[in-house]
């Protein structure tokens, strides 16, 4: 059976954003948190470390965990074929995210990992601040986005861009976000917001979120003319457009695939992203090998869920 080459690691749930479309930071007070130590552990399983070529350090915001550059030490040390680690950011505290990545960067110098970090930019101006749930942040997350290009010229194996999450609050202005990722010299990756039971929760708030008719006619237009300006990759941009239109995936997850697993800072581990009939087991309870054998007794899909779900999920990447 194929063993995951991606994990998707919820390392917290602390958060200084109140996102319209999130759940994460409601959780910040009462969610455990995997140890470093923990963290170690899990990763040095043979059957678990030695296949993983991808992980994405989520939260919450990342980089609000103290130890998130010993965590990215740990992981590049018991990973053997790990060749990228990806870290969004909400961008607000400039200072401590340029000083986290910048150690993060210094980690990963003498090893083969690249590092993508990714600023979640959901409207320009008051329109961000809106659907962040906090006020005055723009002009600092323009000052982290500026200090990240700069490191990038420093270290070339960082990239640096933007991500939308769409939604029924920022539609209007996905124009101007296509617009500010130009002025700002980075490019910009237009997501749909999923509705997941897991991480995020924002199942929780589909009803304040979720696209309407007249919004979907609205992205619909706009995601054919980012993919056939080349400004979105052709497979995604036609995969989104699918759903638009129909409701539907066009195509299978790599987490159905068996190729990306998801963790939460608890250790909970599921075989799918979004859906918690996937629990699979917990890392602190028993060995990886044991919990992945057990993926065979999970759904193999999850009905009428996995055939309307708008995910990512990784889709190219394996």
């Amino acid at each position: 059976m194929k063993h995951p080459e991606i994990v998707v690691l919820f390392s917290s749930y602390r958060c200084n954003s109140r996102c319209v479309m999130c759940s994460a930071w409601i959780k910040q007070g009462s969610a455990p948190e995997l140890s470093l130590k923990q963290i170690e552990k899990v990763f040095s399983d043979t059957l678990f470390g030695k296949n993983i070529k991808i992980i994405n350090l989520t939260g919450g915001e990342p980089t609000l965990r103290e130890d998130m550059v010993d965590v990215v030490r740990v992981l590049a040390a018991q990973c053997p074929n790990l060749r990228r680690i990806d870290i969004p950011t909400n961008g607000i505290n400039t200072q401590q995210v340029l000083d986290k990545i910048e150690r993060t960067l210094a980690v990963l110098l003498p090893t083969p990992v690249k590092l993508s970090v990714t600023v979640s930019v959901d409207g320009v101006g008051d329109v961000h601040e809106r659907i962040r749930g906090v006020k005055d942040i723009f002009p600092g997350i323009r000052k982290t986005i500026e200090g990240l290009k700069e490191l990038s010229c420093i270290y070339p194996f960082l990239s640096v861009s933007l991500n939308t999450t769409i939604t029924k609050f920022n539609v209007q202005d996905l124009e101007n976000l296509r617009a500010f990722s130009r002025t700002a010299g980075v490019g910009i990756n237009f997501t749909l917001a999923a509705l997941s039971e897991i991480g995020v929760e924002s199942i929780a708030k589909q009803g304040s979120f979720e696209i309407e008719v007249e919004s979907g006619r609205l992205i619909t237009t706009f995601i054919q003319e980012i993919t056939e300006q080349k400004e979105m990759e052709k497979s995604y941009g036609e995969f989104i457009l699918h759903w638009l239109k129909t409701g539907e995936r066009a195509a299978p997850c790599n987490f159905r695939k068996g190729r990306v697993i998801l963790m939460e800072p608890d250790g909970n581990v599921y075989a799918c992203g979004n859906f918690k009939e996937f629990l699979v087991g917990n890392v602190l309870k028993e060995t990886f090998g044991v919990m992945w054998k057990r993926r065979r007794s999970v759904p193999g899909n999850a009905g009428d869920k996995c055939r309307t779900c708008n995910s990512n999920c990784y889709m190219g990447e394996i």
